[in-house]
C-alpha cells in the first residue's frame, strides 16, 4: 500500500494532488476489486461538532474524481447524521452528483460479528458493503474519547450497525461511572 500526502493551502487541491500520487495504484485497486459500487465511509458521528467530522469539501473533492468510475456510489456511517438530520450537512456536495445516495448501512447485507470486552463477549453486526463495494475510508485524523489517538484507523469502526459501543471495551456509562471514581491527572 502506498501513501501520498500533499501541502498546500486549499483542501480540495491538496486532495486532488494526493490522488494524483498515487493515481495509478489507485487504478490497479479498482479493477482488482471488479465492483461497479463505491462506498466512502466518511466521519459524521456528530455533525453538530464539524471539526470532527469528514468535511464537506473533502466529501465533494473524492466525488469528482470518483463518481465517474462507479455506476453506484453511497457516502455513509452508522449515525444519526443520516438517520435523524438525512445528511444535510453534505446535501451541498451531493447537490452535485444525483446518483450518490446517503446511508446509515442498516439496509446492506450484515454479519455477525463477537466482541470481547471487561464484561465478557459482545455481539453486534456489521455491514458487509465495504466488503462488496471499493472502499474509501474518508477521515480525517484525530483524538478518541476511548483509544486516546486514532488518526483515521478507527473511521471504519462506523461500519458496525448494531451494538457499536461493544468496540470500546466498556459501555459509555460505565466509563462515566468509572471516571467518577477515577481522576485523570
Amino acid at each position: 500500500m502506498k501513501i501520498s500526502i500533499a501541502k498546500g493551502e486549499s483542501r480540495k487541491e491538496n486532495i486532488k494532488k494526493a490522488v494524483r500520487l498515487i493515481e495509478k495504484d489507485i487504478e490497479k485497486a479498482i479493477k482488482s476489486k471488479k465492483s461497479k459500487r463505491l462506498f466512502i465511509k466518511v466521519n459524521a458521528i456528530d455533525t453538530n461538532f464539524p471539526l470532527a467530522c469528514t468535511h464537506p469539501d473533502a466529501l465533494e473533492v473524492v466525488l469528482e474524481i470518483f463518481c465517474p468510475k462507479f455506476n453506484e456510489v453511497i457516502v455513509g456511517d452508522n449515525s444519526f447524521a443520516f438517520t435523524q438530520y438525512g445528511g444535510e450537512y453534505y446535501k451541498q456536495a451531493l447537490n452535485r452528483f444525483p446518483k450518490v445516495r446517503f446511508s446509515d448501512l442498516a439496509e446492506f447485507e450484515s454479519d455477525k460479528i463477537d466482541f470481547e470486552t471487561l464484561n465478557g463477549i459482545e455481539t453486534g453486526k456489521v455491514s458487509l458493503l465495504p466488503r462488496q463495494a471499493f472502499s474509501i475510508s474518508l477521515a480525517l485524523p484525530k483524538t478518541h474519547d476511548a483509544f486516546v489517538y486514532t488518526g483515521c484507523l478507527k473511521n471504519m469502526f462506523g461500519c458496525v450497525i448494531k451494538n457499536r459501543n461493544g468496540l470500546h471495551a466498556m459501555k459509555l456509562y460505565e466509563r462515566m461511572i468509572l471516571n467518577k471514581y477515577v481522576r485523570w491527572e
